[in-house]
């Protein structure tokens, strides 16, 4: 008997180790006849970690029988559907809690990869409206907040964008596919409830630095002399360095991408997309809290939090504002300049590689939006007295 302990399993907190604990999982299918996967954390910490567990199972021999899960966990996995697709053993309907709010597990299908147990592919568009759905609903739960129209209309757009371009990025000919799955889940805290959110999105396939392998000249150009730039600083690889390149608009392998249209470009990967898709979920967050977001392409690990939880677009010279033909950037250095390296606290690599790219955010919601914005009325109001 083997026992694979899965403890503190977050991409969010502890990437270093959740990247080693699927090594751990790899070796354990090899060595063993009989294995046990032990989830040992009260609460689901890190639903992206679940979803590449998802990705992995199918193609694992059949040597994993049981073991140990927490309830909380485990309500998690049936909620959000995942116990399903996994073939795992349904929980009875005095386990299942109604703390927990899913957005439940979906996919994209991909050519080569089979469709799972009772989940149908759907379009890009359908899944951006039912995350805007889910989103609505969690601010519901939580503080009786709803989304404004506008908001609703800005987040479709993101998050369309974002999966269209897991899509076209992670396979050569782009067709590739995603998985997707999230929740919000009411725990007790000291000081009262806390409401965790919870969303990831998985494209399996090639690396944003592999994708990038045969972008246009001048985006080649650009891209090189960065790396070449950085690439003797400590602890950055050129990897690191490439998917840190691709985070600004209008780095791509697709030409067609770099047109404008409207005084508007078409983009780039869309990873510009999902910081300002983070930054605005990040508005709705506790102040005690802080919201993270963590990418895994490759060996690459790279977090967005605290003062690199955006990219922004720079007012060029003889310009006096802003056009959204200038790129959204982000270079995760003090003054988010292309000419310092990244920090190697939030941009460094795992021991293990992700052939494909994870993107997992989570933060806890503040229960107390309809207070602040009562008092931001008030204050706006007085102003004017």
């Amino acid at each position: 008997m083997i026992d694979v302990d899965l403890t503190h399993f977050s991409f969010l907190d502890n990437p270093i180790a959740t990247m080693e604990a699927f090594a751990e999982i790899a070796r354990a299918e090899l060595e063993g006849i009989n294995v046990s996967l032990n989830f040992k954390d009260q609460n689901c910490l890190d639903v992206g970690a679940m979803l590449l567990l998802e990705e992995i199972w199918p193609h694992l021999c059949p040597v994993f029988n049981g073991g140990q899960i927490q309830p909380m966990v485990a309500q998690m996995f049936e909620a959000v559907g995942l116990r399903k697709v996994m073939g795992w053993k349904p929980l009875t309907a005095s386990e299942r809690n109604i703390d927990i709010f899913p957005f439940p597990f979906r996919r994209q299908n991909r050519s080569g990869r089979p469709t799972s147990k009772g989940v149908e592919p759907q379009t890009s568009a359908i899944v951006a409206t039912l995350v805007v759905r889910f989103i609505d609903q969690s601010l519901r739960q939580t503080s009786r907040v709803s989304l404004t129209r506008k908001a609703r209309q800005n987040f479709h757009g993101l998050i369309g964008e974002i999966l269209d371009n897991a899509g076209a990025h992670s396979s050569p000919d782009q067709k590739g596919g995603y998985s997707i799955c999230g929740f919000l889940e009411r725990r007790e805290g000291e000081d009262g409830d806390i409401f965790r959110f919870n969303l990831s999105f998985l494209s399996m396939g090639q690396t944003i630095a592999d994708g990038l392998a045969k972008a246009p000249a001048g985006i080649s150009k650009g891209m090189t002399e960065y790396v070449d730039l950085h690439k003797s600083a400590p602890g950055l690889t050129e990897e690191n360095l490439r998917t840190v390149y691709a985070l600004r608009d209008g780095v791509t392998r697709l030409p067609e991408k770099l047109n404008v249209v409207g005084n508007k470009s078409l983009g780039g990967t869309g990873l510009a997309d999902i910081l300002d898709f983070f930054a605005g979920l990040a508005l709705l967050a506790d102040p005690k809290d802080s919201p993270k977001l963590a990418i895994v392409s490759g060996n690459t690990y790279v977090q967005a939090s605290g003062r690199y939880s955006r990219a922004k677009r720079f007012t060029p010279a003889g310009m006096t504002e802003v056009s959204s033909v200038v790129p959204r950037e982000l270079w995760f250095n003090e003054m988010n300049v292309k000419s310092e390296p990244p920090d190697v606290r939030h941009v460094y690599s795992l021991p293990g590689r992700l052939q494909g790219t994870l993107v997992t955010l989570g933060f806890n919601l503040d229960p107390h939006l309809v207070e602040k914005l009562k008092d931001a009325k008030n204050g706006s109001n007085d102003d004017k007295g």
